[in-house]
């Protein structure tokens, strides 16, 4: 009898701490407020795991402990099925509720632009700063090509050793889940707005489309001006079609892999061994150096006949412009002058 009644006893606290366990746990997961609270914006990075995920929610002040949130969406299965972006969350949300928004790809848009003129690694420093992945972008463009390839004519000629660069299309977009969706939309938006200008270009044009947007990557670097980008076009075709090297200082920062300071380029620098250095190698770079806006492009379909044949940077966005080399000297000289009188 003494045996059933210590029994008895060791049943009803296992039942006590098991009841006060479940409400614990019960409070843990219940809202951190109240009352109506003004919804944040969360960013849930790719590759994020549950533990990172909850601490992430524990420093936004949305739940009480990560820990438990943690074991409890393991215990769900949950922590297999986080899908990442941009979710409205808030502290009068239960943690089951935030969780179930993040599993369920409950995601918001965020609106990111890109300017003219970025190159893919530009763009995707500046995927970094909103906390989604450059890499994870940068492997979205080697997919994109593999997988589709055949969707659009223009990307048919691609050879193994091309990139997207030039053909991802500088705009205003709105981003959810993922990095691929970028990819698809600027690929999306260069053939609505690109493609249309090249089938209109000029009888006879004597570039192909690979051609003009490289040529056009280097005057969207170039030319701050917009009023000046028919003009910078023109110098380069005189000089192209003269087999003159183009002599652009961007495709040198491109090889190099960095943009040069207010002094320019160095002797050294421009003597790097790479196809994209146009002081070293007549033509063009094999491939574009960054991603030109439509009036770039309209410009290089429809370059200035220009004596020109030279061009230096003033320092405040416009150019002096030169026929002769003497006349460039001078002009570099004039330039120098004004730097060093500030």
């Amino acid at each position: 009898m003494k045996f059933f009644k210590i029994l008895f006893i060791f049943v009803v606290i296992l039942l006590l701490i098991g009841a006060g366990g479940a409400l614990y746990i019960q409070n843990v997961l219940s809202p951190k407020s109240k009352i109506s609270s003004k919804p944040v914006l969360f960013h849930v990075k790719a590759g994020s795991t549950m533990s990172q995920l909850s601490s992430q929610l524990l420093i936004k002040d949305l739940i009480r402990n990560p820990h438990i949130t943690t074991y409890y969406a393991i215990c769900r299965g949950w922590d297999r099925r986080i899908i990442p972006g941009y979710y409205f969350l808030s502290s009068d949300m239960s943690t089951t509720s935030i969780l179930r928004k993040i599993i369920e790809g409950k995601t918001e848009k965020m609106q990111i632009t890109i300017p003219e003129g970025y190159s893919i690694k530009q763009i995707g420093e500046l995927l970094d700063s909103y906390n989604f992945s450059s890499q994870n972008y940068f492997n979205a463009i080697k997919n994109y090509l593999n997988q589709y390839k055949k969707s659009y004519t223009f990307l048919q000629q691609f050879t193994e050793n091309d990139t997207l660069e030039g053909y991802l299309f500088p705009d205003t977009y709105q981003m959810g889940q993922s990095e691929d969706e970028l990819v698809n939309q600027q690929i999306s938006r260069f053939n609505e707005l690109i493609i249309p200008v090249w089938l209109a270009r000029p009888n006879g044009y004597p570039l192909n489309l690979k051609q003009a947007l490289t040529l056009a990557s280097i005057v969207e670097k170039e030319a701050q001006k917009p009023e000046e980008r028919p003009l910078i076009a023109g110098v380069f075709f005189k000089r192209l079609f003269a087999g003159i090297p183009l002599a652009a200082d961007p495709t040198v920062e491109y090889a190099l892999g960095w943009h040069q300071n207010e002094k320019g380029l160095t002797y050294s620098d421009v003597k790097i061994d790479s196809p994209y250095n146009t002081y070293r190698y007549k033509g063009l770079p094999p491939t574009p150096i960054c991603n030109p806006g439509v009036e770039v492009f309209k410009a290089v379909l429809n370059p200035l006949n220009t004596p020109y044949l030279y061009f230096v940077a003033k320092g405040d966005g416009s150019h002096i412009f030169s026929r002769t080399a003497r006349e460039h000297d001078n002009a570099k000289i004039i330039v120098q002058k004004g730097k060093k009188k500030k």
